[in-house]
């Protein structure tokens, strides 16, 4: 009755949506998933990270991602993929760290410090995702949230409408029986290679 509230942001997935459940900050309590997945989990303290295992057939390809700043997040993620060994350590494959512009960096930047990585499996078997905070060692907070998305490639595209100026960011506000001049920015998921058509009606 007094007007709007506080917002809350909201995060829509195709994928089966889990919980992030501690203690699974190594190798020995590693939180078992079944891909394609999405986690939601947080830095709850200083010097957190949280591993989550799961299976991967040999030439597999999957696009592991981990979003923060994207959800409102002052957490800054980064990821290292790896070969779960039965005996020894498990070794390194890959690591994600910020996110390049996926469109036109100067009409419509969507880089971030989010993680992520494109990643194909060498052979069947165990890995596991380790995913922490770059400042972990200075702070923890249930905050400090974050998403991790595990699935396969699903290539892709979406269309941002902008203003026809490269150095004055800004929205575009067309009003009734207006013309405005405009610049459709395209900006290509998961290696999209096809043509993209624009039509104005």
């Amino acid at each position: 009755p007094a007007g709007c509230s506080n917002p809350v942001f909201l995060a829509t997935t195709v994928d089966p949506v889990v919980v992030e459940r501690e203690p699974n900050d190594d190798g020995g309590h590693a939180q078992e998933l079944s891909t394609p997945c999405d986690v939601s989990g947080a830095f709850g303290t200083p010097g957190d990270q949280d591993v989550y295992r799961f299976r991967a057939t040999k030439g597999a390809t999957l696009r592991i991602e981990v979003s923060a700043e994207r959800i409102g997040s002052i957490a800054d993620p980064v990821l290292a993929v790896q070969k779960v060994n039965e005996k020894g350590e498990p070794a390194e494959l890959a690591t994600g760290d910020d996110l390049p512009s996926t469109a036109d960096p100067a009409r419509f930047h969507t880089g971030t410090v989010d993680a992520g990585v494109r990643w194909t499996a060498p052979e069947d078997g165990p890995y596991q995702v380790t995913v922490s905070d770059l400042y972990s060692s200075q702070r923890g907070d249930v905050r400090l949230g974050y998403r991790l998305s595990i699935r396969p490639e699903r290539p892709d595209f979406q269309l941002f409408l902008v203003p026809d100026s490269a150095d004055q960011p800004d929205a575009l506000t067309l009003h009734a029986g207006g013309r405005a001049m405009a610049y459709a920015v395209a900006s290509r998921l998961d290696g999209f290679p096809g043509p993209i058509q624009v039509e104005a009606v």
